[in-house]
């Protein structure tokens, strides 16, 4: 399994999040309203309200679900963070496999 993250503005992260769904590359994720950002971005330090949508797919789709998200990130340049969990109940593992096949 792989928790995969990432930021945008509250109003493209439902849209964002469903089409991840709809492709079965995710099996699930959370929109975390107001997150707070302060990053530096074209010489200066920006500070804008943003949510984080955080997703769980299988080891198999991760690839796929980064392209995606990738694609159609509304970003220039993205933050895209996957990694894995060092534990994860079985029952939970067996329902994000079956969720993620076409």
């Amino acid at each position: 399994m792989k928790i995969i993250i990432t930021t945008c503005e509250p109003h493209d992260a439902p849209s964002l999040l469903r089409s991840l769904l709809e492709k079965r590359v995710v099996a699930c994720g959370n929109i975390i309203s107001q997150v707070r950002s302060m990053y530096w971005w074209d010489g200066k330090i920006q500070d804008d309200a943003e949510v984080l949508i955080v997703m769980e797919t299988t080891d198999e789709k991760v690839d796929l679900a980064l392209s995606e998200i990738n694609k159609q990130h509304p970003y220039r340049v993205p933050k895209i963070l996957a990694w894995e969990p060092s534990h994860t109940n079985a029952p939970y593992l067996q329902w994000l496999q079956k969720e993620t096949q076409s």
